[in-house]
């Protein structure tokens, strides 16, 4: 049987590597919706290296056509590299919101990694972009996991952790804070968000 599967296996990874590189190939082409659909196939192609993220799909964060920049994000997010979260940050602030929205979403896919983007972004003083921030990390379900980091030992994970749920409350997005305050299972992380939250709420 093993016999049988091998050349099968290679053969769909040679096939795999020939549309990475066709893909890639289209990153440059003067059409936008063809860039768009090269990120795309690139953002399915998990086995990219950081270093293929960096000098392929990083790039097209500048794409003068916002849907390009917006797969761009969404790719990256598909990717989830470490390396990519802070260059992904910086459309947290483009003048489109759908790449804006696109790219919180993208970078809830990052994990605790995401954390310190988020929080660099949600202390800055345009409004606008912090509520659309914690609009996204509210709706993909991201401050449970900013909840459940209270719970961990003293260190930055935890304070940059408090530090966004508190700016989410301060602009309104207090529900799932609320919500584990009551009935959450740790106690010790319900003591914390009631003081959290007793600290009232400024735009």
């Amino acid at each position: 049987m093993d016999h049988v599967l091998c050349p099968g296996n290679a053969l769909a990874s040679a096939a795999g590597r020939a549309v990475r590189a066709a893909a890639a190939d289209q990153l440059t082409s003067p059409n936008a919706e063809v860039r768009s659909k090269a990120l795309k196939v690139l953002g399915r192609a998990r086995s990219l290296s950081p270093e293929h993220l960096s000098g392929l799909v990083l790039p097209l964060f500048d794409d003068p056509v916002w849907f390009v920049r917006l797969q761009a994000a969404k790719s990256a997010g598909m990717l989830a590299s470490k390396a990519a979260a802070r260059e992904l940050g910086k459309l947290l602030f483009d003048k489109n919101w759908h790449v804006r929205s696109e790219t919180a979403l993208a970078l809830t896919r990052f994990g605790d990694d995401a954390i310190e983007v988020f929080l660099d972004a949600i202390m800055t003083n345009d409004t606008y972009v912090r509520e659309n921030i914690c609009e996204e990390l509210e709706r993909s379900g991201f401050c449970d996991r900013l909840i459940r980091n209270l719970g961990g030992d003293e260190g930055p994970l935890r304070a940059r952790s408090r530090e966004v749920l508190k700016a989410m409350h301060r602009l309104g997005f207090s529900i799932p804070l609320e919500e584990y305050a009551l009935n959450g299972e740790d106690g010790r992380i319900r003591q914390e968000l009631q003081g959290l939250l007793s600290d009232g709420r400024t735009a």
